[in-house]
């Protein structure tokens, strides 16, 4: 529908509004049919629609200065019949709003045109009251000429005088109307130079817009595409984090893979006798070898645990003796059997306290403190305790041989940081977690979380798990899991160097390293020879060790050039295997990579 017929729809809409057409409004349509160039026939066809509609914005395809000028027109078509009703106000309201044109805008609307047809009928009645002067005056005149022909000359004279004071009067009159005619044109004018003003500004702002919105856009696209950066920027840095991840999950498996033989379940039984009364205790925990001779290293806690339990202190304080004769240690390597098929415990495969093949070696000193501690059957007991530092260490001594895989130490705090990945290695709850007759190891991994007195870390440590090692992602022992906090997810590690005073002497371990080489033990002779160099402070002692490292070292390189100079590839293979099984992967990298380019 073209924009002037869908002007003159909404015109006759709001003539209908109020349910009839007067003749002012059929008069004024009539003329603005002819403003809007409808034809006759058009006109009768749009009039002829029994529920006429006005026409939305969207389908008239009008501009917002034709959309204005439709709204005034439909005012007047309103004030047409004398005052706008309340359903033609509504009316307008509605078409004014899907216009774009505010309330307040729409009230200057009909402020405005309703003064300009006050004006225009004022005007009106100013010209009709003078044509009606100059008819009476005219008539009165005709009137006297023919009813006295016979007055005088001076009533002649009167009424001429009297005729010129109406012309003058009727001038005057004119000239009013002309002055208001020009205000009401000058008023147009102003108005018409008011609205191209506001449509030029609201091209103006349209065009603004434009470019704002323009300028918004590259603004948006650019923040869009710095976000996409950012975004695959991030998502890369998770790859390469859960890459990273991925490496040291496959690198601690290893490392479990190779130190969990090296792992053992302690288990210390003992009576407590009060009275006639005998009381059997046990204590469960973990421990590690760190010789290859068979010293293993454990909390003192998981062997003397009537020194830190608080029941147990308190039925000592009561009177109760500990029975000596009583105690008992085992110790099963992970993989060994630790129950009989029937349930009970398997003793045949355990180093023991029974069969003398193991025995309390050494433990830190004895210190203690008072203190309140909860009971296990509620309630509180204040009495002495041991503390519970870096004193909390024990030292067994297992009669093994052949010899041992002895787990290495890091004594070196600096060579850890915040957030490393660590494991530890260990039996929660002891026997009770085992669903086979094997003691199988329970690996967890976490995070350090401080390094001062103590290593917290976020790996899991319950019950079982005390004497672990903190086992570091090179495969070396960082600490011994000794507590929890309340929170099996926060753990505290004694570190690893105040394990050495518990150790034998430099001297003692040299000495085993020469008997461990004159049998072709290279690598747990290099393994005592590594714990003699982080146990020696003397500078002598450190060049003796450093001369028999090298000569085990020297073995090692002419084994490995023999070997690489073998033709037949299977047998040079079996040849680099001797060598890693020999001095492990540790003492014999370069074999280690020989074997994999075969």
């Amino acid at each position: 529908m073209k924009p002037e017929q869908a002007a003159y729809v909404n015109l006759v809409a709001l003539a209908r509004a109020d349910r009839r057409m007067t003749d002012d409004e059929m008069a004024l349509l009539e003329e603005y049919r002819k403003v809007l160039g409808i034809s006759k026939a058009e006109a009768e066809e749009i009039e002829q629609i029994a529920d006429l509609q006005v026409v939305p914005p969207r389908e008239m395809n009008a501009r917002p200065a034709d959309r204005l000028q439709i709204v005034k027109m439909m005012i007047r078509v309103g004030y047409a019949d004398g005052a706008v009703t309340p359903g033609e106000k509504r009316l307008l309201r509605k078409v004014a709003r899907s216009f774009g044109i505010g309330r307040i805008a729409l009230s200057g609307l009909f402020w405005e045109i309703g003064r300009e047809l006050g004006i225009q009928r004022r005007l009106r009645v100013s010209q009709i009251v003078a044509g009606a002067t100059i008819v009476v005056a005219a008539v009165a005149i005709w009137i006297i000429i023919t009813q006295t022909n016979s007055e005088t000359s001076e009533r002649i004279d009167a009424a001429r005088l009297d005729f010129d004071r109406l012309k003058q009067e009727l001038g005057l009159e004119r000239s009013r109307a002309d002055e208001a005619l020009r205000k009401v044109l000058d008023a147009q004018e102003d108005r018409h130079e008011a609205e191209a003003a506001l449509a030029d500004r609201l091209k103006e702002l349209e065009e603004k817009s434009a470019r704002e919105r323009t300028a918004l856009k590259s603004t948006l696209d650019a923040e869009q595409k710095n976000q996409r950066q950012a975004m695959t920027a991030e998502i890369e840095r998770l790859r390469a984090e859960l890459a990273r991840v991925r490496d040291l999950n496959a690198t601690f498996q290893e490392i479990e893979k190779r130190t969990d033989p090296s792992i053992l379940l302690i288990l210390t039984t003992y009576d407590l006798v009060l009275g006639t009364d005998r009381l059997t205790q046990a204590s469960m925990g973990t421990g590690f070898f760190v010789t290859s001779s068979g010293h293993i290293v454990t909390n003192k806690h998981v062997v003397q645990p009537w020194k830190f339990d608080a029941d147990q202190i308190a039925l000592i304080d009561k009177g109760a003796a500990l029975d000596e004769a009583s105690i008992l240690m085992a110790a099963w390597s992970a993989g060994t059997d630790v129950k009989t098929p029937k349930g009970g415990v398997n003793f045949d495969d355990a180093f023991t306290t029974i069969k003398n093949s193991l025995r309390l070696d050494k433990t830190t000193p004895d210190t203690f403190v008072v203190q309140r501690r909860p009971l296990g059957s509620g309630g509180f007991y204040t009495g002495k305790f041991h503390t519970a530092n870096s004193g909390d260490l024990a030292l067994l001594k297992a009669e093994a041989y052949p010899p041992v895989r002895a787990l290495p130490l890091e004594p070196d705090l600096t060579a850890m940081k915040k957030l490393d990945m660590v494991m530890v290695m260990g039996f929660p709850t002891g026997i009770h977690i085992l669903e086979t007759t094997r003691a199988a190891t329970s690996p967890s991994l976490g995070e350090i979380r401080k390094i001062e007195n103590s290593i917290l870390v976020t790996a899991p440590i319950v019950p079982g798990n005390s004497g672990g090692p903190l086992i570091d992602a090179r495969g070396n022992v960082a600490g011994v899991a000794a507590a929890n906090f309340g929170d099996a997810t926060l753990g505290s590690c004694i570190p690893a160097k105040h394990i050495l005073p518990l150790l034998p002497t430099s001297a003692e371990l040299l000495e085993h390293s020469k008997e461990l080489e004159t049998t072709e033990e290279f690598r747990a002779a290099l393994d005592e020879l590594r714990l003699a160099d982080q146990r020696c402070n003397d500078d002598a002692m450190h060049e003796t060790i450093g001369e028999v490292r090298a000569r085990i070292l020297e073995v090692r390189d002419e084994m490995i050039a023999e070997a690489q100079r073998i033709g037949d590839g299977p047998v040079r293979k079996k040849a680099l295997e001797k060598i890693v099984d020999s001095f492990s992967s540790r003492w014999a990298s370069e074999a280690v990579e020989s074997l994999k380019d075969l």
